[in-house]
């Protein structure tokens, strides 16, 4: 029999269940990834709720109301965590994903966190106070980012965005676009900054991290990275050989 189906069978790991756009097809898989060594000791299990469109005019796609109602299943799941694995905290900034935590804490029981929060948690650990940031988002809603972290005590140096609307063409960014764009960022603002963020859950980022890092860019961080670093200290789990080579430093 398969050793993570005798796991299953002898004891439960711990539950962490990630609340998801309804059009994001790239966090799912990436979570399996990186914790796929921890599967006796971690599972994933998944909520959605509706959200085609990433726009300041669509803000209305992230009142607390769906977002709640996808919590409540996780809660039926009784995970032990809830993860809210997107980055609108990031131009909604950290007091709307404070208040969603505080929400979904009230109404199920369960203790919740999210992607914006855990990336502000790294960032304060490696003492990063100006970043460069690559990401999807439009413009506008890039600016309202920028003026998230700054009134969290971190400047933003530059930034690149990729200025796609249509959260599901995010998940078709290239491996190679990334790395042309991250690249010609590092380049732009070097010496400017303390660490290179890629932003958002629905960009597969996260493997080029180690790369870029191999090139010189001195801390990559990446949006998902921060929230699996931060699960991994949560539960109590060491960070398993390997991992730094294969998603950056922070796992190191």
């Amino acid at each position: 029999m398969d050793q993570g189906i005798e796991t299953l069978l002898r004891r439960r790991p711990k539950r962490i269940g990630l609340l998801l756009p309804s059009s994001n097809t790239v966090a799912e898989p990436l979570f399996a990834a990186m914790l796929a060594p921890y599967r006796e000791e971690l599972c994933l299990h998944v909520s959605r709720f509706r959200v085609t469109t990433i726009t300041w005019d669509a803000a209305d796609q992230f009142d607390e109301k769906p977002m709640l109602e996808g919590a409540s299943l996780l809660a039926d799941a009784k995970v032990d965590l809830i993860l809210y694995a997107a980055t609108s905290g990031a131009w909604l900034h950290a007091e709307a994903d404070a208040r969603l935590c505080e929400r979904i804490e009230q109404a199920t029981g369960i203790a919740a966190t999210t992607s914006i929060l855990d990336l502000y948690a790294v960032l304060t650990r490696y003492k990063a106070q100006r970043i460069a940031i690559l990401a999807g988002y439009t413009p506008d809603l890039m600016h309202r980012v920028e003026s998230g972290f700054r009134k969290k005590g971190i400047a933003c140096a530059g930034w690149r965005t990729f200025a796609i609307a249509d959260n599901h063409q995010l998940s078709g960014i290239t491996r190679e676009e990334l790395l042309r764009e991250a690249r010609l960022l590092a380049g732009e603002w070097e010496g400017e900054y303390d660490a290179l963020v890629t932003l958002g859950t629905n960009v597969l980022a996260a493997p080029l991290a180690a790369r870029l890092e191999e090139e010189g860019i001195s801390l990559v961080i990446d949006t998902v990275s921060a929230s699996v670093r931060s699960l991994l200290e949560r539960f109590g789990l060491p960070r398993s050989s390997g991992m730094a080579a294969n998603w950056g430093r922070i796992f190191d």
